[in-house]
């Protein structure tokens, strides 16, 4: 009888011991966890998943790139087109599942520019045998092919060719660059000796005068016989080398036909800007160019005699204000013009380049250092505010996230014994830099006051941040100053 006992006393420990193991294997759960290598590479491009989850056995991967889902353990994904993509692993076992996104970046291949083709012409309408000059102004190219129209051709970047007999060429460049191909056609005239092609060519002087003054206009047309002069304000002349008289003000167009044998003529044109005592004069000056995109620009008007203007600000923006500003919301090299218009409806221009910088890609900030600079009622000038007598808080920080209402574990800092008011600034670095958890949470600082083994006391609260503020606004300062009435912190940021 005391055997059969035994015996069942036995099997029951061992049916508790068998409950208990089944009981304990229940409880696990999985953890998922996962690395990513070759993040922050260039599209088209395979990041590799290295699954790092515990108690699970099979997995579903989400790669947010609406993409199917992979159950492999270690995946290989290639991402086609640049972006931030949230990827999440789902771990599972027969207890449960647990599921962990974290972000990818792809970055975009860099931008290759297309070749322009393009050239002029150097001794155009000269008289046959002759020899033209091709000056290349292409942009992005690496290689040239020329056309001369005639049969002949040339690799050169900026060639000659002599041109045998008379007639009017189609001459092509076809330009080859790392950005693809591009062609342009010009026509060449090449004269015969008894019909050569007249070029009208003038230069003037007094230009800018105080009406009412005279222009003297020197001719410099060659193979031409008869001119007519028109000056822009209903005068006009067939001599060789007239003046003429300007009785106002005003921007005149000037032009000369020059006429040759067979009837071929030619057409030069010049603007005149004779001035009045009150004439307008266009002028600025430009506040906080070089200034970081999205920003904005001010621009003083300093012009004079002028009562109405016009504003270009080489982006698409224009203004008639007196003196706007402007946002430029990307970054590039910008050219702002003003127009300023006075009586009589002369006017002026004033021009000017504005700098804009791009705005650095950074998506998060990592702490590098927290320094308390302001604890109110310290010793030795209050030695009862605090309880401890003139010894001091005993005091640490703490990184509050308004958002989850929860401290930061990873960015507490250590307690430092006895403060007084001559040890601010106190300082805690970071060895290795702490990643701010999340851009889009409200943060703040809370200062301690160790009072182990009793509760400890909150010294203060700095004023809230939140990283994403700064980055939508493409200000990513090095320094944030958290200070109040109550505590006074900064934070030293690394951005990244």
């Amino acid at each position: 009888m005391k055997n059969i006992l035994h015996l069942t006393l036995a099997c029951s420990i061992l049916l508790a011991i068998a409950n208990c193991l089944v009981s304990c294997k229940k409880e696990k759960k999985p953890e998922a966890l996962f690395n990513v290598y070759n993040d922050g590479c260039t599209a088209p491009c395979e990041i590799e998943f290295i699954n790092e989850s515990k108690n699970s056995s099979y997995y579903r991967w989400n790669f947010g790139d609406m993409s199917p889902v992979s159950s492999d353990e270690d995946p290989k994904h290639t991402f086609s087109s640049a972006g931030e993509y949230e990827v999440t692993l789902t771990a599972f076992n027969e207890n449960g599942e647990d599921e962990i996104t974290q972000k990818v970046l792809v970055v975009a291949p860099p931008i290759i520019d297309a070749p322009n083709a393009a050239f002029s012409v150097i001794n155009d309408g000269c008289i046959a045998p002759c020899t033209i000059t091709f000056e290349n102004q292409s942009s992005n190219e690496t290689s040239y092919q020329w056309n001369f129209g005639e049969g002949g051709t040339s690799n050169a970047k900026d060639p000659t060719h002599l041109y045998q007999s008379s007639g009017s060429y189609d001459v092509t460049l076809k330009v080859t660059g790392p950005g693809g191909v591009d062609s342009v056609t010009n026509t060449v005239v090449i004269n015969s000796p008894t019909q050569a092609q007249p070029i009208a060519d003038f230069t003037f002087n007094n230009n800018g005068c105080l009406a009412p003054c005279t222009v003297t206009f020197n001719n410099n047309s060659q193979n031409s016989s008869s001119y007519s002069w028109d000056f822009g304000d209903g005068g006009t002349s067939t001599q060789g080398n007239p003046t003429h008289t300007y009785q106002y003000g005003g921007v005149f167009s000037v032009s000369l036909k020059a006429k040759g044998n067979g009837g071929l003529e030619d057409v030069a044109t010049a603007e005149i800007t004779i001035t009045t005592p009150n004439s307008p004069l266009a002028s600025f000056t430009v506040n906080n160019d070089w200034c970081n995109a999205p920003c904005t620009v001010s621009f003083n008007n300093t012009s004079q005699n002028s009562n109405s203007y016009q504003w270009d600000f080489g982006d698409g923006g224009t203004s008639t204000q007196v003196s706007p500003s402007h946002t430029y919301q990307y970054g590039g090299v910008f050219y702002v013009s003003l127009k300023a218009t006075g009586n009589g409806g002369l006017s002026d221009v004033a021009s000017t380049e504005v700098f804009i910088n791009s705005a650095p890609l950074y998506t998060e900030a990592r702490i590098i250092k927290t320094e308390v600079t302001y604890i109110p009622n310290l010793p030795p000038n209050d030695c009862t505010y605090w309880g401890d007598g003139c010894d001091g808080p005993d005091i640490y920080t703490a990184f509050w996230d308004y958002t989850t209402q929860s401290y930061a574990s990873n960015l507490t800092c250590d307690i430092v014994l006895d403060i007084q008011s001559w040890d601010l600034p106190q300082s805690w670095v970071c060895q290795t830099p702490c990643l701010i958890p999340s851009k889009y949470n409200t943060y703040a600082i809370t200062v301690w006051d160790s009072d182990s083994p009793f509760t400890d006391t909150q010294v203060g609260i700095s004023n809230s941040f939140r990283i994403q503020d700064y980055i939508d606004a493409g200000n990513f300062p090095s320094t944030i100053y958290l200070d109040n009435n109550s505590i006074g912190v900064t934070l030293y940021l690394q951005w990244q």
